[in-house]
């Protein structure tokens, strides 16, 4: 099993999609009821309910009549009328709950009528009722994603874990797929084998600035989890060449309003600039744009410029209102669009009196300085030493089935992390390959890359950076 999943973080596969046909009507060929085994298997404990589901589709150009020829009995339950109507090209669903009261292994069976034909089809139940279920059926990695931030006209690529710890195969396929900027790149139907794992991987390709939000609903043929409802979110920033020559001064990340009576209100302004190449977006949790962005802490409220200019200098102001007597301090973390700035955090601290002869003026702004960061040297060198990172090529030649090997030392970290890794060619600045796997053991751990870009294919000659980031809750 652990070499099972060792090899989804060195092997780069691709999943091999099988194909889910349904039963049909031999009579008339455009009726089909799906499940194709005709038989739904249950498994579930005493007191608990578990519904799953019988679909039948008209896939012919004219409506159709299905008939229930017989109700069936306890502990099972139809949530359908005795007769169903298909209009042609549609589709309907047939719940049936097994809701068990003492434990014991039950079948029954659904009979359905083709009306017009009068032919009969038989839809069998089988349902294993226990006083505990110790299983995990299908085990997902996350069914929260949250993409990079990604810049237009890039392509951002995650995968998720689905692990089958049950003693049988499970077939799994979508019902709802995401669309637009997030997709899904992984071909489904599949099958999952007991005690094996297959990777699910999307992708998020933005177009223009704002975030996405989609879901990804997998059915699958698990006694447990008939369903997994999967939420993927992204955001995204101007493209790298907008962004790449930022830079920002900040007279100061402190401010002291000083002793404020409780009644009134200070406010304190700072100097913010912009000293470079490109404009400088903050973020805002509107989508429409706006000119100046508000954030309010406790007593506090902070004003800033919605974006500064290249060579532009703004002000952003701290209010504070005294409501009760005592000192606070808040912090505000200002994101940015930049890729190569930090956030910026501006912390405020006042102090609530009752009394004038306890008021106290704020400090004066300081000047401007270097907002703090480091540089991209410095960052790939702290990154090199904490991860141990080592590979085995620096020339390396794709005619010859070379392959670029690189390891990274995880295991100073106690909980699983994520990993993305980047191939950008230095000359033109465009990635050309990205994926990302989550849920990374904390240890040592082999990557690989076979020299082809996203669309699988060879590299051309040139130089080439690989981009890691390591990330852990």
């Amino acid at each position: 099993m652990f070499k099972k999943l060792l090899s989804i973080f060195t092997v780069f596969t691709l999943l091999v999609p099988s194909m889910v046909t349904a039963s049909v009507y031999q009579t008339d060929s455009n009726i089909r009821v799906y499940p194709d085994s005709e038989i739904v298997n249950f498994l579930t404990s005493v007191g608990s309910k578990e519904t799953r589901e019988v679909i039948i589709e008209n896939t012919g150009n004219v409506s159709r009549t299905i008939k229930l020829a017989e109700q069936i009995s306890a502990p099972f339950s139809l949530d359908s009328s005795e007769t169903i109507t298909l209009a042609a090209q549609s589709t309907k669903t047939l719940d049936i709950t097994f809701d068990p009261a003492k434990e014991g292994n039950y079948s029954e069976v659904i009979k359905l009528e083709l009306v017009e034909t009068g032919e009969m089809k038989e839809i069998q139940l089988n349902a294993h009722a226990r006083a505990a279920i110790t299983n995990e059926g299908l085990r997902l990695s996350t069914n929260k994603v949250l993409f990079e931030k990604t810049a237009i006209g890039k392509t951002s690529t995650t995968s998720l874990l689905l692990t089958n710890t049950n003693s049988y195969d499970v077939k799994i396929y979508t019902s709802r797929v995401p669309s637009g900027a997030i997709r899904m790149d992984s071909k489904l139907p599949a099958t999952i084998k007991s005690g094996e794992s297959i990777e699910v991987v999307a992708s998020f390709s933005p177009k223009k600035i704002g975030s996405s939000k989609q879901y990804l609903t997998i059915k699958t043929t698990d006694y447990k989890k008939s369903t997994i409802n999967i939420t993927l979110q992204g955001s995204s920033i101007e493209s790298e060449a907008d962004v790449s020559n930022s830079n920002l001064l900040v007279a100061q990340n402190h401010i002291d309003l000083g002793h404020v009576k409780v009644g009134t209100q200070i406010m304190q302004k700072i100097q913010i600039r912009n000293t470079g190449k490109s404009t400088i977006t903050f973020a805002s949790k509107r989508n429409r744009p706006v000119y100046q962005i508000t954030r309010t802490a406790g007593d506090f409220k902070i004003n800033l410029p919605r974006e500064i200019q290249a060579g532009q200098t703004k002000y952003i102001s701290i209010v504070y209102t005294a409501k009760k007597f005592g000192a606070d301090t808040r912090s505000f973390n200002l994101a940015n669009n930049s890729i190569n700035l930090p956030n910026l955090t501006i912390t405020a601290s006042a102090v609530s009196v009752t009394s004038d002869n306890q008021v106290r003026l704020p400090q004066a702004p300081k000047s401007l300085a270097v907002a703090k960061k480091s540089t991209p040297s410095q960052i790939n060198q702290n990154r090199k030493v904490a991860f141990g990172y080592s590979k085995n090529l620096s020339v390396i030649n794709p005619d010859a089935s070379q392959m670029l090997k690189f390891k990274l030392n995880l295991s100073q970290f106690t909980n699983p992390v994520s990993v993305t890794y980047t191939i950008q060619n230095k000359k033109s600045k465009a990635n050309i390959y990205s994926v990302k796997y989550n849920k990374v053991l904390p240890k040592l751990q082999n990557f690989s890359w076979n020299l082809r870009n996203t669309l699988g294919d060879k590299i051309s000659a040139g130089d080439y950076i690989l981009n890691i980031v390591v990330k852990s809750n």
